[in-house]
């Protein structure tokens, strides 16, 4: 399970939950895209 959000609260409960996370605040377009390949959901 993985959460995108721009939450810190949502991140951190989500974290908590033993999910891989991802803050996003609406811009960082290539760190969205290094993370989901990072876990494998891109290419």
């Amino acid at each position: 399970m993985m959460l995108i959000d721009d939450s810190a609260e949502n991140i951190e409960a989500a974290d908590a939950c033993g999910w891989q996370v991802h803050w996003f605040d609406g811009q960082d377009y290539a760190g969205l895209e290094a993370k989901l390949l990072e876990v494998g959901a891109l290419g």
